[in-house]
């Protein structure tokens, strides 16, 4: 990764649809991300030249084709000549396929984001990809597939630690919402991607700019912060997770709590997810609340439980494990 480098952004992606929605989106993002993603693909209309200029912060332009999830349906030639536009406009990042960075011309790869999407699975051969994606390009790799389950999100993470690139390596759905979250402890990684609200999720599993920074709490999220996944067989609250997370800030504990949907949590499926990277999980069986929850870890192979009466208990028990 180049030194300097700005990573570790919170971006929002915009599915605003004329120039004046963005430019009024761009009013509500100001001061709340560090990026904004403007999808040119979902756009009826737009004045590439007036958005840059009024940009308030660093941008990503992208015009997805419909062969990786977005809907740009028209020739190569007239998508990939507005992104050349928007990086001879200052443009910081372009987002462009990989297989086609060569439509660019010769524009500086520090500016492009050599990007992979599969909205069907997660890639098989992710090394044999991030290969791939590397030699495009020594800007900025992005690896995007849907999650079947949270040991996706495990996978996606896994690019972080075997490139040298900046990156972005998202699991989408459900399932992945924890690669969202934990890739902000990788120094590497570029940005994380979220919505201006609820309403404007243009992609699955994408949560909110308010999410990531009031429940995940992700200005506090670094190289050191412990992993916890919350476990339940049904949906997972925002007001569950922001009171978790709420709770290791307050007993000063480096962690950040995620939501991990798994209908029948075994031992042997939580050493795994521990072998990835969690360092704890609190087991929800189920519960709306932490009252009659679990709190789980390893410790040389062994699973350790401790039952917690509530949440101060709960985070007594984590603190434990956690150090």
């Amino acid at each position: 990764m180049k030194p300097g480098k700005r990573t570790r952004m919170i971006d929002v992606a915009l599915a605003a649809e004329t120039t004046e929605a963005t430019l009024r989106a761009f009013d509500e993002a100001a001061g709340r991300v560090d990026a904004i993603e403007l999808r040119l693909d979902l756009m009826q209309e737009f004045d590439l030249q007036r958005l840059i200029e009024a940009r308030p912060c660093p941008v990503v332009v992208t015009n997805r084709p419909v062969r990786e999830g977005g809907t740009f349906a028209g020739g190569e030639s007239d998508r990939t000549r507005h992104l050349r536009e928007a990086l001879d406009l200052g443009a910081e990042y372009v987002d462009i396929e990989e297989d086609a960075v060569g439509m660019l011309g010769g524009v500086s790869s520090t500016r492009l984001i050599v990007s992979h999407h599969d909205f069907s699975a997660m890639p098989e051969d992710i090394d044999s990809l991030r290969l791939r994606l590397e030699e495009r390009g020594t800007g900025a790799i992005k690896l995007a597939g849907m999650a079947a389950r949270p040991e996706d999100a495990l996978t996606a993470l896994g690019l972080y630690e075997s490139t040298p690139l900046a990156a972005i390596s998202i699991a989408m759905g459900e399932h992945g919402v924890a690669s969202r979250i934990l890739a902000l402890r990788h120094s590497n990684c570029l940005l994380t991607y979220c919505a201006l609200d609820t309403r404007g999720v243009v992609a699955p599993g994408q949560i909110s700019v308010g999410a990531i920074r009031d429940v995940y709490r992700a200005e506090g999220i670094g190289g050191a912060t412990k992993a916890v996944g919350v476990v339940s067989r049904d949906p997972i609250s925002d007001t569950l997770m922001s009171d978790v997370n709420a709770g290791l800030r307050d007993g000063g504990i480096d962690a950040v709590a995620v939501p991990l949907r798994i209908a029948r949590p075994n031992e042997i499926r939580l050493m795994a997810l521990f072998d990835g990277g969690y360092d704890g999980f609190w087991l929800m069986d189920g519960m709306v609340g932490m009252a009659d929850a679990v709190f789980a870890s390893f410790s040389d192979g062994m699973l350790e439980a401790t039952l917690a009466a509530a949440l101060d208990d709960a985070l007594s028990a984590a603190a434990l494990h956690l150090g």
